[in-house]
């Protein structure tokens, strides 16, 4: 098993990911620090990612604070726990993969997002490359784990032509994430 340590920083969520907008950025970033705040965690905190059989160790910051006015207006959990995991996940296939993602998909494809190459131009939809399913735990339990949840949603995925399918799951507590080629 390998390991890398690398540091990340929330706000770069938007360059080279077209699919967030600058604007989204804070709101997308905001959820990530309700869910780590919410686990005890501080910036800085340690994520370790298992990808392609390595594992990858980030050390994770941002700028800001936590607040009540803040804890107030992520306070819907799960919403805060799925929007922190797509945060993580796209910076992820960004760092991991030579992937980006490029449009968020409509509900009903059984995936989260459309991916292109990094390295194509242009952000048409003839550009598709790949597809990503985010999914995220705000605590894992014994009968909500990484890879249970990456074992259910390999078994929903539904195929799109040849494109390759990645999931991603994000684990706020210890924390930590998976991210495996379906």
């Amino acid at each position: 098993m390998s390991r890398t340590n690398r540091k990340l920083t929330i706000e770069s969520l938007s360059n080279g990911i077209p699919a967030i907008p600058k604007d989204a950025v804070a709101f997308y970033k905001h959820n990530c620090m309700v869910c780590f705040h919410h686990n005890g965690h501080k910036r800085g905190v340690r994520l370790i990612v298992n990808y392609d059989g390595k594992d990858h160790i980030y050390e994770v910051n941002w700028k800001g604070y936590i607040t009540k006015r803040l804890l107030n207006a992520y306070k819907e959990k799960k919403r805060a726990t799925d929007f922190a995991a797509c945060t993580l996940s796209l910076i992820l296939v960004r760092e991991l993969t030579e992937y980006t993602a490029i449009e968020q998909s409509c509900i009903g494809t059984t995936i989260d997002y459309y991916l292109k190459l990094k390295k194509q131009d242009g952000d048409m939809i003839f550009n598709y490359s790949a597809r990503l399913e985010v999914s995220g735990i705000l605590t894992e339990t014994e009968d909500n784990t990484i890879e249970g949840r990456i074992n259910q949603k390999i078994k929903r995925l539904k195929p799109e032509g040849e494109l390759p399918d990645l999931i991603s799951v994000v684990e706020f507590g210890k924390p930590s994430s998976k991210m495996v080629k379906a």
